[in-house]
């Protein structure tokens, strides 16, 4: 009981320090069966500390102000998930398209959908920009910036100059989200450009995969009305589907 007792401690504090944690991943960390580690998170979610979410775990309560993984680290997690997300999005973009494709590991993997596509993008993202030199019929607008090492992405003294392009669709991606809270952020001065161009752009996607919902981060930049169409990669809560259904946002899964 003792040492069930520790693990399960230990267990706690490991998924406390990420977003969301794998079930293969915790099978590996603790070197115990699959059976075993959902025993042990069904305990951790009787606590209150945990809850269990498809393909893993998650905190019940983020710990926002910890620090925030870097990209790559991030890029790595719900790889499939992702992807699927991305391959959706994809299908909505047409020929002659002016998009915005925020910074985001969910949002980065919609370019390799994109490859016969003859469209503009513009990303604060260096990934992005890096990913878009394999398709060289893509035509990409970048803008200078303050570089965030933990987001690969360059933050606009003035988000405002955005405002002069036209952007036809906006893929945005996000931190979390949260009926009350909106979709956040978790640094404000990327909030603050996120909010900029979800303002300024004709057609609205919020890019989120199932883990990102009820997660409230620091700062939001938009509310979850604000934008036309929601892809995600599981259905969400009814009471989700109904907010959509009546802020008549499209929910795409």
């Amino acid at each position: 009981m003792a040492v069930r007792t520790s693990r399960l401690d230990q267990m706690e504090e490991y998924i406390r320090k990420h977003d969301f944690v794998p079930l293969d991943d915790l099978c590996a960390a603790f070197q115990r069966s699959k059976i075993t580690i959902r025993r042990d998170l069904s305990m951790l979610e009787e606590k209150g500390v945990i809850e269990k979410v498809y393909g893993g775990a998650r905190p019940r309560h983020r710990d926002i102000g910890r620090p925030v993984a870097s990209f790559t680290e991030r890029n790595i997690c719900l790889t499939d998930q992702k992807q699927y997300i991305g391959k959706l999005a994809a299908q909505h973009v047409n020929d002659g398209d002016t998009l915005y494709i925020d910074s985001g590991t969910t949002t980065l993997t919609m370019l390799p959908y994109l490859a016969e596509r003859s469209v503009t993008i513009l990303s604060n993202n260096l990934y992005v920009i890096m990913e878009c030199m394999n398709y060289p019929q893509i035509n990409v607008i970048s803008f200078g910036g303050r570089l965030n090492v933990k987001t690969a992405s360059l933050t606009v003294d003035d988000p405002a100059e955005l405002s002069r392009f036209n952007i036809t669709k906006a893929f945005m991606g996000t931190t979390g989200i949260s009926l009350r809270s909106g979709v956040t952020d978790t640094f404000v001065g990327e909030s603050t450009l996120k909010s900029t161009i979800t303002k300024n752009s004709r057609t609205r996607y919020l890019l989120a995969d199932h883990t990102k919902f009820e997660l409230v981060a620091v700062s939001t930049y938009a509310r979850l009305s604000d934008f036309d169409f929601l892809v995600t990669d599981l259905a969400p809560s009814q009471e989700y589907l109904q907010y959509c259904k009546e802020h008549q946002l499209t929910c795409c899964y």
